[in-house]
């Protein structure tokens, strides 16, 4: 309750919010709200402008409606930035908690190679994992987690070690608790809030990711609706139809920025650290 309170109190985080909600609606509910089918071509309508009747989005190089394109894309888009992060989520998250309970050789192994995928910029590792596995969604989004991994096992780690000196933790071991359950049931709970505002703040720099893949074409093809694929064709025909290129790159921009915000607003109530910040300001005019 006191969560939804600070919600609702900031207006930012509720109107970025409801952005999210509706584009995600929109991606769930796309064979009903979508007014064309995507791959739809009006041949006597390539690049029509905008608000012309039946095409409120205008068409593009194809002659395809924009709008449906966007409403269909929304699905491929958003499921290519979640999906990576839940996985490497899971993955990283064991990996993380094992070298955090078992110190020695084993940690060093896992940190040190670490250390060595660190040395590859994330969209670099991302391109390279995508080119090792191949082009397609599947491949693409599999590539993603893989980059991913490291930096998830780096911040469990970071959350774990301290957490294996608290009080519990410590009597659980005394006990005699398997390494299973202590790290499950005793350190995980009390890192997961912090994993949670790591995973949503990763989710629309992995949007962006998987945009960027589309459009260097090593994920979505044509004619699949993808917003990053949508920006790619577009560029052909900026001179002629700014907006063909223009509309998803500002529906992108707008969707990222949302997510952000509400990572924020996670964050700040979430993380503890955040919230001793904030609680130790003074009240206002005070």
């Amino acid at each position: 309750m006191r969560f939804l309170k600070k919600f609702l109190s900031r207006p930012s985080t509720m109107l970025a919010s409801a952005v999210v909600v509706v584009v995600v609606l929109l991606a769930i509910t796309a064979p009903l709200v979508s007014p064309w089918d995507p791959v739809r071509v009006f041949s006597g309508l390539r690049n029509a402008p905008p608000f012309i009747p039946g095409h409120i989005l205008g068409t593009d190089q194809a002659g395809r409606d924009i709008l449906s394109r966007l409403i269909w894309g929304a699905r491929v888009t958003l499921v290519m930035g979640t999906v990576p992060v839940v996985l490497s989520m899971v993955i990283g998250t064991l990996l993380g908690l094992i070298a955090a309970y078992y110190a020695g050789a084993f940690d060093f192994a896992i940190l040190r190679l670490m250390e060595v995928l660190f040395a590859f910029p994330l969209v670099l590792l991302a391109v390279l994992a995508a080119a090792v596995f191949g082009n397609g969604m599947v491949n693409a989004m599999l590539a993603m987690a893989v980059a991913m991994v490291p930096y998830v096992i780096r911040a469990v780690y970071a959350a774990a070690k301290p957490a294996m000196e608290l009080t519990y933790v410590e009597a659980s071991i005394i006990r005699g608790a398997s390494a299973s359950h202590v790290m499950l049931a005793e350190i995980l709970p009390s890192i997961f809030p912090s994993l949670v505002v790591f995973a949503t703040s990763m989710i629309p720099l992995f949007i962006i990711f998987a945009a960027g893949l589309s459009y260097l074409g090593v994920a979505i093809q044509p004619p699949t609706p993808e917003w990053g694929l949508m920006i790619a064709e577009g560029q052909q025909v900026i001179q002629v139809a700014s907006h063909v290129p223009t509309v998803p790159g500002l529906v992108l921009l707008v969707v990222c920025f949302c997510l952000n915000v509400v990572s924020d607003h996670l964050q700040r109530e979430l993380d503890p650290r955040m919230r001793q910040r904030h609680g130790a300001r003074p009240p206002a005019g005070g």
